[in-house]
């Protein structure tokens, strides 16, 4: 238990520095770039939250064969061939879009796509090695890696504020160069796998395909799920423009951050999970549920200060900050798929299911953006949409995993969709302190009816996730 909360304590503390740096550049870049140039910004952004697909499953593969093994354990002569051949394809990869790129785009559209090529090759170099990392419980590392990127970054992005650098190309610039810096130092985390000699590149070629085999039903799981709302912000940008979408992005942004912590605790559950008696995860399920369900309910709180600032902080941007209530309980649906949801499949190799439960959503999202893009054209109802969406999922993936489980989950969604309904019409429909006091007291309410089970739930979790 010691060496799982400090883990848990590396996590967080990388996740925490990431929450200021996403904090800096939602409330400090938007504020002196202008609305326009932060809209490009978001939109490389938003691009470069999909160059995780393009290695086509391969180590995503790796991540589920190996999570739970020490490191000492892993095949050094394995890891090496991977690697060199993994990094030679993803070259291949970059020049495509590349030349993409330049191709078919021209200024500010060009160096977007340009640079995500760039950033794709770096970042998706680092992720073979700190899935290394997290698969063999090294998380220290792990967050170190991360932190240091984030530092890096955070001082590029200072620098250019302090010079009078105004232009989001420059942003760009840094958020790559970051990637590249911590790429060779993941390297130098795992650099015992170089120790290793190549193997024949028949053994090598049949193990990738092996690989993406393996990993390719979660890599679709995990794309389909970035289109769920990638779908519904690019029916924004195509209807409403860059500027529009910038706009909305900020909302979304904030709504994200609060996924960090969240996040946090998936990368240390699942090895976690992986380690223990298989007997053990229905009860861990139903408790720890118990326990995160309250966690983001309370976090939702946030929202109050984090509006009144914000909108006067930021007044050009009021006209997408209202859509705050819908989006701001984004991050209970996200983090409830992403900790039980997602956590729970991968560890009992549920990756068929997880990938119907995200292309059921994906439909759902496609058909709704269709309709709303083409036919109702109402920004109102495809924001509000977003939060129905992640609706239908996380609870469609709960349902599937708690059948898995032999747990009955339906009577907590009911009281969870209360909860989140209510505060999206007293925020939408309210004044910030009428609509604070009705939470407040809702809270509460919930709270003192489960202190009880709240309480049995923790000293569960506590003395059974170590076993």
């Amino acid at each position: 238990m010691l060496k799982l909360l400090k883990n848990f304590s590396y996590t967080v503390s990388s996740n925490l520095l990431n929450f200021i740096v996403i904090a800096l550049v939602t409330l400090i870049i938007p504020k002196v770039i202008g609305v326009k140039e932060y809209g490009f910004w978001q939109l490389y952004i938003f691009y470069t939250n999909y160059v995780g697909v393009l290695h086509f499953g391969w180590i995503d593969g790796m991540y589920l064969k190996y999570g739970g093994l020490d490191y000492d354990e892993l095949d050094s002569s394995y890891f090496k061939s991977q690697f060199s051949y993994f990094i030679v394809f993803e070259s291949l990869v970059t020049v495509l879009i590349a030349a993409f790129g330049l191709i078919v785009d021209s200024g500010n559209n060009q160096f977007v796509v340009v640079s995500v090529g760039l950033y794709l090759l770096f970042y998706n170099g680092r992720q073979f090695f700190l899935y290394i990392l997290q698969d063999t419980d090294r998380i220290r590392e792990y967050a170190f890696n991360l932190i240091l990127d984030r530092v890096v970054y955070v001082v590029w992005i200072v620098i250019c504020l302090a010079v009078g650098v105004r232009s989001f190309k420059l942003l760009v610039v840094g958020d790559v160069i970051s990637k590249i810096i911590t790429l060779f130092i993941a390297i130098y985390s795992c650099r015992t796998i170089f120790r290793g000699k190549i193997q024949r590149l028949s053994v090598t070629i049949k193990e990738i395909y092996q690989n993406v085999n393996v990993g390719i039903k979660l890599l679709v799981a995990n794309f389909a799920s970035l289109l769920i709302v990638g779908i519904v912000r690019f029916g924004i940008k195509s209807t409403w423009g860059v500027t529009v979408f910038g706009k909305v992005s900020l909302t979304l942004s904030i709504s994200n951050a609060m996924m960090l912590f969240v996040t946090a605790i998936s990368l240390v559950l699942f090895p976690t999970l992986r380690r223990i008696n298989k007997s053990l995860l229905p009860g861990l399920y139903d408790n720890f549920r118990q326990i995160l369900i309250l966690m983001l309910f309370a976090c939702m709180f946030l929202y109050f200060p984090l509006n009144f600032l914000i909108t006067r902080w930021l007044p050009n941007y009021q006209d997408s900050l209202k859509y705050l209530s819908f989006l701001f309980p984004m991050f209970i649906y996200e983090g409830k798929f992403e900790l039980m949801v997602n956590t729970f499949m991968k560890t009992l190799r549920m990756e068929r299911k997880l990938l119907l439960v995200n292309l059921t959503a994906l439909a759902t999202s496609v058909c709704v953006t269709a309709v709303n893009v083409f036919f109702v054209k109402n920004l109102n109802i495809i924001m509000l949409s977003i939060i129905l969406i992640l609706w239908f999922r996380s609870n469609l993936g709960e349902i599937v995993i708690s059948s898995r489980l032999s747990l009955n989950v339906l009577r907590s969604i009911g009281v969870e969709t209360l909860f989140v309904a209510i505060f999206i019409c007293v925020t939408w429909f309210l004044s910030g302190l009428y609509a604070f006091a009705i939470f407040a007291v809702m809270f509460i309410v919930y709270g003192f009816t489960l202190r009880g089970r709240i309480h049995d739930s923790f000293d569960y979790v506590m003395n059974n996730l170590h076993a």
